[in-house]
């Protein structure tokens, strides 16, 4: 078969990866006509319907999407080929939540620059589901429950959860009873994190209760922060609050624990493992990982 000019393939590879053709068109230097009329020829040449143009941006057909996939992982292999052959340090952009990247990994990355000093990690912290087969970014350290379409992903962690707070208002709480505590709690988002404090009271004995009327701060982070400043009960999710455990700044209420519906997963695109880095990373963080959930299991409560 004979095969289409380069920058048509290159054109409809980058299209693809963006779903619109002005973002393909500043990625390649060109305008966007030129891109789309150079999918428009390798369609052409095809005798196939790659994309759906709308004024939302563009669709990828199932053609569309079977050749995409296969473009993205070639042209990956080259991008690759050609960074192992520069000097210098190798990078890494990994995103990841603004919590788990201050509660958990910061203070583990010593441990890798030492294994790897030829390494860069550059941490995108978002809340935002930054899209890892358009933007310039290598693994998503995402809290879900996985299966995200286009990618592929490894589970790295797996929450307990249990309520936590600072030592000096632990003191003051009488766990007993649901009144010696309730007024404390603490939401981090309103769904999910309330529905996990109602499987937890449940758990313990307490019975179902009504927790609509407490406060939501709908960010781990800060929910934290208030915990570590004796300001709030929190439903601590055990691989966030090991380490302050450990260190005295929190208090463990309670041998009750449940399982988190949500775990921390390694999330890259399709083929990405096979990068060098990407795997060196993902080696690394699982061996941390592996070695918190061990500590895990010994940590005491009140």
């Amino acid at each position: 078969m004979n095969k289409p000019p380069i920058n048509w393939v290159r054109s409809f590879e980058v299209a693809a990866r963006h779903r619109n053709l002005s973002h393909a068109a500043r990625e390649l230097g060109v305008t966007h006509g030129a891109v789309s009329r150079q999918v428009a020829q390798l369609e052409a040449f095809l005798e196939l319907t790659l994309v759906e143009r709308s004024n939302a941006g563009l669709e990828l057909t199932a053609h569309g999407a079977r050749v995409a996939e296969s473009l993205h992982e070639a042209f990956g292999q080259i991008d690759r080929a050609f960074e192992e052959l520069k000097p210098g340090l190798r990078q890494l952009t990994v995103t990841i939540l603004p919590s788990f990247a201050v509660h958990w990994l910061v203070s583990r990355l010593g441990r890798f620059y030492a294994a790897h000093p030829d390494f860069e990690i550059r941490l995108l912290t978002t809340r935002r589901l930054v899209d890892l087969n358009r933007e310039e970014v290598d693994l998503g350290l995402r809290y879900g429950r996985g299966g995200w379409p286009g990618l592929e992903d490894e589970l790295l962690l797996e929450d307990r959860l249990y309520p936590v707070t600072a030592p000096d208002l632990a003191r003051r709480l009488d766990m007993r009873a649901l009144d010696g505590f309730a007024r404390h709690i603490v939401h981090s988002d309103a769904v999910i994190d309330h529905e996990n404090w109602l499987s937890w009271l449940d758990a313990a004995g307490y019975g179902r209760a009504d927790l609509s009327r407490q406060p939501v701060y709908d960010d781990t982070g800060i929910a934290m922060q208030a915990a570590l400043q004796g300001q709030a009960v929190i439903l601590g999710r055990s691989s966030l609050v090991e380490t302050h455990i450990a260190a005295g700044r929190l208090v463990r209420l309670s041998d009750v624990e449940i399982q988190s519906p949500m775990a921390m997963y390694l999330a890259y695109r399709k083929g990405g493992r096979r990068r060098r880095e990407l795997a060196a990373f993902c080696n690394w963080i699982r061996s941390e990982a592996a070695g918190s959930q061990d500590q895990n299991l010994v940590s005491g409560c009140l």
